[in-house]
């Protein structure tokens, strides 16, 4: 009986536990563009572009505008450097394009908001 139990719990647990996980998950669709040289070297800088954008608008979402501006060094040195931790995937979800000078493409973005709150915490 204990193990049948057990098998039930083993079982209907981690359906439980996605479903949590996913409540806090948010993706994000972000159009990023950059002079570069090269495709190459505009495509890193979009994606770090992208990083930057979502973690500053949930942080400021989070913390407040007013202390974002006073912290701001500490938080790009502690959160955004460390952004692995919260943003759990980073994908080009169209293709790198020139628009005159300029490279431009779109950016999906998903983040796990429980994830940044522990760091900010």
């Amino acid at each position: 009986m204990k193990r049948k139990v057990l098998l039930v719990l083993v079982l209907f647990l981690p359906g439980v536990a996605r479903a949590s996980v996913q409540s806090v998950l948010t993706e994000n669709l972000v159009v990023q563009s950059e002079k570069a040289a090269y495709p190459s070297e505009a495509k890193k800088e979009i994606f770090k572009k992208a990083i930057e954008r979502v973690s500053w608008k949930y942080i400021k979402d989070y913390l407040g505008e007013e202390k974002v501006q006073r912290e701001t060094l500490l938080l790009r040195q502690k959160v955004i450097k460390n952004y692995e931790k919260y943003i759990l995937t980073l994908y080009p979800s169209g293709k790198l394009r020139r628009v005159g000078r300029f490279y431009e493409m779109p950016v999906s973005v998903k983040v796990s908001l429980n994830n940044l709150k522990i760091l900010l915490l």
